[in-house]
């Protein structure tokens, strides 16, 4: 009997002092194209990096579901780094096989050691106009790479910036968005969409 293909899930985690609900449009179109998304508050994650047990929030998440989707983790800026958090403690007994980074990697101290994990493949999004997570020199994105699974893709959204990877409003400590809020979706969609539904 053919077994029936497992239908993608996502788990995402909001930046610091984000709503769940910012990223709505990000999980309505990656809904669209079939892809389960749980967009979760879980605030205490996002502000305890990376002190903290991790296995009975996300079970709360995935427990009720059917065993043929394949969950997979990411989040945005301080969400991000704890979905890498997340990636190493549980993606052996969660079965997390990819990761999903926007607008983080920058603040090395937050980066997990990735290495190692061999079932774990790594997409970084980044947007060119974003000063909050960008890496200060060729040297320092080496290092956060080196710190990543060694399947990692990276992807950069030209004329983007750090709030546009959601619905959220401008910031002073942000870079200039040249290109519109729903372009900048549209690519992380994209980028996103590509990497889940690859292997």
């Amino acid at each position: 009997m053919e077994q029936k293909k497992k239908q993608k899930g996502l788990i995402f985690l909001p930046g610091a002092l984000c709503p769940a609900t910012a990223y709505a449009p990000l999980a309505i179109q990656l809904a669209n194209k079939g892809i389960i998304v749980a967009v979760t508050k879980l605030a205490p994650l996002r502000w305890s990096i990376p002190y903290i047990e991790y296995d009975s929030a996300l079970n709360s998440i995935v427990k009720d579901q059917e065993d043929n989707i394949e969950w997979n983790i990411g989040g945005h800026s301080l969400g991000a780094y704890a979905a890498m958090e997340i990636a190493k403690s549980l993606c052996t007994n969660m079965f997390f096989s990819k990761l999903v980074i926007l607008g983080a990697g920058s603040w090395d101290k937050l980066v997990p050691d990735l290495r190692d994990y061999s079932q774990l493949e790594a997409l970084v999004v980044q947007a060119s106009n974003d000063p909050i997570c960008k890496f200060k020199s060729p040297q320092d994105l080496a290092k956060f790479a080196c710190k990543m699974p060694r399947r990692l893709k990276q992807e950069e959204i030209k004329g983007g910036n750090h709030m546009g990877f959601g619905a959220l409003p401008v910031s002073g400590f942000d870079g200039e968005r040249t290109i519109s809020m729903e372009e900048q979706h549209e690519q992380v969609v994209s980028h996103v969409l590509q990497f889940l539904l690859d292997g």
